[in-house]
């Protein structure tokens, strides 16, 4: 694994979880804490998982570091599923149906486990003109050939150039078509933007541009230089062995971003325990779109003191933490500063997308530099709980940042209808001088094919308002909306019809009211009240999802 790490894109952040750094329990042998953090990582979304040791059709390694048995029952990366090799005996077995066989139980498991598993489905040897040379052949095959080979391609250009009975022993199970790494163009980052010399509590905004993509997600992160490390274990004998490895620096925090026509522009606040006077701190910048990436690292970096006056303190209090809803598409960092968020609970169903809003004027802690934890959510009785490495901007909020959480991927491809059930969203945030929030959201789950209005969440915005305000709703499903607007006597002035859209902010809405009737007329300052009838659309074919809403309200021009 250290040879293949050496070929692993620049960009890409490696985990290492080295079975002679863990306890073993003083009864079984067995080493808990190794498994929990494999788990862990493989539950975050890793792309790639390797395993270099003894194994068996059931498990990796004699300390139960990974079994079919119980790690499997640990695993919840649905939508998040990798590629898995194991350079071990028998772990690919898929020819016995009396063996539920690890690399066939993490590929055909539902909503969680692999997309492609490769491993020996008999017995095999140890050692670099073996399993170990073979999937270092796989890995130089992934990423340093000119073009993007696909998995099945890799394996086959290993299996060349090792050559041997032992490679015959493996196989792949998945789809051999799948790309991993699809790279395409490349990232230009502004030297000026993102200079040479960082320092803590300063914000620094990297611009740049990406050839070959208009649209897609930016992320880049700093972090520390990698440090070599012996690591020491026992051997047969029972005497003692070591080995070099490279243990790859901790993250220093995390920007991410949109990029429009090109080019992006990503915030960094480099936060205050950041390793001042570290050199080789690295910025990867890695670009994502319709399924092609682009990626750039620059590893000449160093993080310098504080420069600003007075005593670093901060304002003492954590992060505000807001939550919105839409359906399906989430809500951009445009829209945000015009929306309103829900707070206590919310109508939703399994379409329903949430955005959190993360604000503090002293930076978001979007780390592992330290021992606290920085930002993640999790929903008890759906989904553990899931870290947050980067947000994007809110626009005009320098101190925002925000990320959306589709819930029919912490669902999976599970059937399982959640109709009725009442189910908690919670948030933890810090900000960059340990100042910690947490917030909470009651879910109300409604049916799929119910329209799901959240009557509380009816309103209008702003309100008070000068020159015009937004009369805003929310359904899971389309609906045909029409809004009313009449004066303090009762006279109908305005009438905005809405057909087929899921809220106020959907494209097709007719929402915005600029204070004019039918005719076009200025209406003078005062108090004016409005109707929302809100039906299942006829046009969506969500006619029959329930029964007309009306609703009512007022509000006031100044």
């Amino acid at each position: 694994t250290e040879a293949c790490d050496s070929i692993f894109p620049r960009t890409s952040e490696r985990v290492k979880v080295y079975l002679q750094k863990y306890p073993a329990d003083p009864i079984t042998k067995e080493k808990p804490l190794a498994e929990y953090d494999l788990v862990e990582n493989i539950n975050r979304g890793a792309l790639i998982w390797y395993y270099v040791g003894h194994g068996a059709s059931d498990l990796i390694s004699s300390e139960k570091l990974f079994t079919v048995a119980s790690s499997m029952k640990k695993l919840s990366n649905a939508g998040r599923n990798g590629l898995f090799w194991a350079a071990s005996c028998n772990v690919g077995k898929f020819d016995d149906p009396s063996i539920e066989g690890l690399c066939v139980k993490l590929l055909t498991e539902r909503d969680k486990g692999t997309v492609v598993s490769v491993g020996a489905s008999r017995k095999s040897y140890a050692g670099f003109g073996y399993n170990d040379g073979l999937l270092y052949e796989f890995t130089k095959a992934l990423f340093r050939t000119k073009k993007s080979l696909s998995v099945g391609e890799a394996l086959m250009e290993a299996k060349i150039q090792k050559g041997g009975s032992n490679s015959s022993h493996y196989n792949l199970l998945g789809d051999p078509a799948l790309k991993l790494y699809p790279e395409a163009g490349s990232v230009s980052i502004d030297p000026a933007s993102l200079p040479d010399s960082l320092n803590v509590l300063n914000r620094y905004t990297a611009t740049g541009s990406v050839s070959g993509m208009q649209t897609g997600d930016v992320y880049i992160r700093l972090k520390e230089a990698d440090m070599k490390e012996m690591v020491s274990y026992g051997t047969f004998s029972g005497g003692q062995a070591g080995m070099n490895i490279v243990r790859p620096g901790r993250s220093v925090v995390t920007g991410a971003s949109s990029l429009v026509n090109g080019a992006f522009s990503v915030s960094l606040l480099i936060p205050k325990d950041a390793p001042v006077g570290m050199s080789g701190v690295s910025a990867s910048c890695f670009a994502a779109s319709n399924g092609i990436i682009s990626a750039k690292t620059i590893d000449t970096i160093k993080i310098g003191e504080y420069t600003g006056t007075g005593t670093i303190r901060g304002d003492g209090k954590g992060p505000a933490i807001r939550f919105y809803l839409s359906n399906n598409v989430p809500i951009s960092g445009t829209e945000i500063p015009n929306s309103m968020p829900v707070s206590g609970s919310a109508t939703v169903n399994r379409k329903t997308t949430l955005t959190i809003e993360i604000e503090d004027i002293d930076g978001l802690r979007l780390n592992s530099v330290g021992p606290n934890e920085a930002l993640y959510f999790e929903v008890p009785g759906l989904s553990g709980r899931r870290y947050i490495e980067s947000v994007k901007d809110v626009s005009g909020r320098p101190s925002s940042g925000y990320f959306s959480v589709r819930l029919d991927e912490l669902f999976g491809s599970t059937s399982k209808n959640p109709a009725g059930e009442k189910l908690q969203f919670r948030v933890f945030a810090m900000d960059n001088f340990d100042n910690s929030t947490s917030g909470l959201l009651t879910l109300n789950f409604q049916s799929d094919s119910a329209l799901g209005l959240n009557r509380e969440q009816v309103y209008p915005y702003p309100n008070p308002f000068t020159k015009e305000t937004r009369i805003v709703w929310s359904t899971i499903l389309p609906a045909d909306v029409t809004v009313n607007i009449y004066t303090q006597n009762g006279s109908l002035i305005r009438v905005l019809k809405s057909i087929g859209v899921t809220g106020a902010y959907d494209p097709n809405a007719n929402s915005l009211w600029d204070g004019r009737d039918e005719r076009g007329n200025k209406m003078a300052r005062g108090v004016y009240f409005y109707t929302v009838h809100i039906k299942g659309s006829t046009v969506a074919g969500t006619a029959n999802a329930s029964k007309e809403d009306v609703l009512r309200g007022a509000m006031l021009r100044e």
